[in-house]
């Protein structure tokens, strides 16, 4: 029971910190905040962690690990096309709608003003998904499933991208715009594009 216990407290200490670094900032928030709106006493907090950016790279870390296997689980996929990259983007939406406040947070420490002592890690992460989308866009390449004739890379960007512009808006507006209908149409418009025969590009 103690160890359960333990855990329970850690989880509380980490999700806490994730709703006020999403509401105030990492640099606004302070470890009394933290322990406050945790339940906990301050010692607690110095016991999982050694300060306030290990708890928020420990945060981090832990929900990257966790997304980079629904990822790759969401990859590992076979089908049609239009299932294979319809659970690409599904594993953005549905990580971001599971937990609103960490997505707000990733997005401000990678993207927002001023030095983060986290921007590495949310660009490396970045890089890494866009490694892993790449990989798969080569795998539809190689079976004929897309064109072979563009870059995988630029793909997988422009993949990745679409799914993150729409999260974005999620955090801006929560409208629950994240549906498994919405990442259908995003697969879609993928594979066949948005223009006419007459308009597209010889």
């Amino acid at each position: 029971m103690a160890g359960k216990k333990g855990t329970d407290t850690r989880q509380r200490i980490l999700q806490a910190a994730s709703a006020l670094f999403a509401e105030r900032g990492f640099d606004a928030t302070s470890v009394r905040e933290i322990v406050e709106a945790a339940g906990v006493a301050k010692p607690a907090l110095y016991y999982y962690f050694k300060n306030k950016v290990e708890l928020g790279r420990s945060l981090l870390a832990e929900n990257f690990e966790e997304f980079i296997d629904e990822l790759q689980a969401a990859i590992a996929q076979t089908g049609e096309a239009t299932d294979r990259i319809e659970a690409i983007v599904w594993a953005h939406f549905s990580a971001c709608n599971e937990n609103l406040d960490l997505t707000r947070f990733i997005y401000a420490t990678s993207f927002g003003p001023g030095a983060s002592p986290f921007s590495r890690d949310g660009v490396d992460f970045n890089d890494r998904l866009r490694r892993m989308i790449s990989a798969a866009m080569k795998e539809l390449q190689r079976d004929g499933s897309i064109r072979k004739d563009m870059d995988a890379d630029y793909l997988a960007t422009s993949l990745q991208g679409s799914a993150q512009i729409w999260m974005m808006l999620e955090i801006k507006r929560k409208q629950s715009l994240l549906t498994r209908k919405l990442s259908r149409k995003i697969a879609r418009t993928f594979l066949e594009g948005a223009g006419t025969t007459d308009g597209r590009e010889a």
